[in-house]
């Protein structure tokens, strides 16, 4: 059996520093048959142009096009919609993978059809940065992987139910991670680390936000719940249906910044609403960041 190939989805804004470091990770990897598609999201500094010259040098990398600033998740929905390979995964301008990443997760997937079983697999992420209080935390804690793009791969069936997201959400991330747990058949978790987050000043995460602009962020975030609900071409189960609704209801009350309202959804295990709570609250908004290799890799929503 052939080894199946891989399609890296790359949404870049302004990483001239850090893509040629991303692409020699993919070419360090230990699976040969992928391909990198890069949609530069209106970059003002030099990111195109480099994404060019090493698409020059390697015909694996495919610069895809220079949109306006329209959002990650739009250039996402061009990056696979030119894409065609077996298996999908994300990877930002300014992450790294380990060399045997794409193998693990092709091997993971070996008894799949690509184009006929809706599988996910999913690892773990270790951080990467100049400040030792964000350097070298493995995500998430325990036994569990963590479901960012980065740290997983989906089969091209199951991708073709999930694209395209829809544009107006400012990320991909959990529309991705609840898509796969309503319509993937399977999902195979790894203990390995698969993926290399970079942390510094220009991640879109709230780490470096105030209060008031996270809170601005989330409301659109927050969307999500409800336009999965209403996507007709999602086939969700009743039970799928019944824990989007949950989330839904948690982020209504997060928005009202009402504790009481998160903690009165019903069905919904602590630990989660945990980490819907300290989103809807000044103080533990402020204890989360201010905390961050304590609770990072807990507090997943």
């Amino acid at each position: 059996m052939s080894l199946p190939s891989i399609a890296v989805l790359s949404a870049v804004w302004n990483e001239a520093e850090h893509i040629e470091e991303m692409v020699a990770s993919l070419q360090a990897q230990t699976h040969p048959d992928w391909s990198v598609y890069f949609v530069d999201d209106g970059s003002t500094d030099d990111t195109a142009q480099i994404i060019q010259r090493l698409a020059a040098e390697d015909n694996r990398v495919k610069f895809v096009a220079k949109h306006e600033h329209r959002g990650k998740v739009a250039a996402f929905n061009a990056a696979f919609a030119a894409s065609s390979e077996d298996l999908i995964c994300l990877l930002a301008g300014d992450d790294k993978l380990p060399a045997n990443s794409l193998e693990l997760r092709c091997q993971a997937l070996s008894d799949a059809d690509p184009h006929a079983d809706m599988v996910a697999v999913w690892g773990k992420l270790k951080t990467f940065s100049d400040n030792p209080k964000e350097d070298g935390i493995i995500m998430p804690r325990g036994e569990a992987p963590s479901r960012s793009g980065a740290a997983g791969a989906i089969t091209r069936v199951l991708a073709e139910k999930i694209f395209p997201i829809p544009e107006q959400l400012p990320n991909e991330d959990a529309w991705i991670q609840a898509c796969c747990k309503g319509l993937a058949t399977k999902e195979k978790a790894l203990t390995d680390i698969i993926a290399n987050y970079r942390i510094h000043s220009g991640n879109t995460s709230p780490r470096h936000l105030t209060y008031e602009e996270f809170l601005k962020k989330q409301a659109l975030r927050g969307k999500v719940w409800q336009l999965l609900l209403e996507e007709p071409r999602l086939e969700f189960d009743e039970e799928t249906r019944l824990n989007l609704e949950r989330s839904r209801q948690m982020e209504e009350a997060r928005a009202r910044q009402s504790l009481l309202g998160i903690l009165k959804v019903p069905g919904v295990p602590l630990l989660r609403k945990a980490a819907v709570a300290w989103k809807g609250n000044k103080i533990l908004y402020r204890i989360r960041w201010s905390n961050y290799r304590l609770f990072n890799g807990w507090l997943k929503a």
